[in-house]
């Protein structure tokens, strides 16, 4: 599994493909360095402060499971850390080129954009 980091800017893009065990294991670790990042920006006052992103692409087959893995480290997650939802949906398809066939699932750690 690869994690790529910029602390200069927001959009951490996204790692490899990840199983739902690799998952459990990464998403609390990147929610703690998200917080970390917003309490730093808090200590500094930066009114330039960009939220940060992550994205976890992960197999259809696994959906169920991610989304039980999902809910159940949201509700420890602190106000600043959550998964991007829209609509009530926090996973979202990725479809090939032609917009056929769903090729993967993909989800959203992002933190707050009030400080």
């Amino acid at each position: 599994m690869n994690i790529t980091f910029n602390p200069d800017g927001s959009d951490l893009r996204r790692g490899d493909r990840i199983n739902s065990f690799e998952f459990y294991t990464i998403v609390p670790i990147i929610a703690k360095i998200f917080q970390a990042l917003v309490d730093v920006a808090r200590l500094k006052n930066d009114k330039e402060y960009v939220p940060y992103k992550y994205a976890f692409e992960f197999n259809p087959e696994e959906r169920s499971l991610i989304l039980n893995i999902m809910n159940n480290y949201e509700s420890k997650f602190t106000k600043d850390v959550m998964f991007y939802t829209i609509d009530s949906r926090k996973l979202f398809e990725m479809r090939g080129s032609s917009g056929g066939v769903v090729s993967s699932m993909i989800c959203y750690l992002t933190t707050t954009v009030s400080l």
